[in-house]
């Protein structure tokens, strides 16, 4: 039988995957820029009150997007939680601000252009043929194909590649919209120009 120490040693190691590790070093970089702003207008930070809050919220309106304020006090709120104090981003006239700054600065996202197939074969075509080249290529082609996040390409492994007479199948064992790993998988088809195609791009 586990004894309680042991145990609650276990709990904290699972609590500790409860968040991804880019998400906990996003929460402890909006921790950071909110306790200097704390520091020059010689408010406390842990707690703060609904006030503290509210003046950050106007502050950073001045030059920030609505998502990146949205961030900004979700860090805020983590770093309460785990002090176990009480949450001053959930007050309710900091609710009724944010409703109001998202009414008066609109939450539509930037959309980036995306790249084009003819874009991506430029950029193949000067890559040079040597193993850096080649796996730049691998990854830009498979990439483009599997539309994979950057954090979903560097953690593919060899086991998680299937080769099959129509291409590649790709097992996703974890990503940003699954966080907990219940692992997905992609069918990538051989291209119809060798130059471009990302299956003979990996195997290279």
């Amino acid at each position: 039988m586990t004894d309680l120490t042991t145990a609650l040693e276990e709990a904290r190691q699972y609590a500790a995957h409860s968040y991804a590790q880019n998400t906990r070093q996003a929460y402890a970089s909006d921790w950071k820029l909110f306790s200097a702003w704390c520091a020059e207008q010689q408010r406390r930070p842990l707690p703060a009150t609904p006030e503290t809050i509210l003046g950050y919220i106007v502050a950073l309106a001045q030059n920030r997007s609505v998502a990146t304020i949205d961030r900004r006090l979700c860090g805020i709120a983590f770093h309460h939680r785990q002090a176990r104090l009480a949450d001053p981003t959930t007050d309710p006239e900091v609710l009724v601000t944010m409703r109001g700054l998202r009414r008066a600065k609109g939450i539509a996202p930037v959309a980036k252009t995306a790249l084009t197939t003819a874009q991506l074969r430029q950029i193949v075509d000067v890559l040079a043929d040597d193993l850096r080249g080649r796996r730049a290529r691998a990854l830009l082609l498979l990439g483009f194909a599997g539309a994979f996040r950057r954090s979903e390409l560097v953690a593919l492994q060899m086991t998680d590649l299937a080769w099959v007479p129509e291409g590649l199948i790709v097992t996703v064992r974890c990503s940003k919209t699954d966080q907990e790993g219940a692992g997905m998988t992609k069918g990538i088809p051989h291209g119809s120009q060798e130059a471009t195609c990302p299956v003979r791009a990996l195997r290279a």
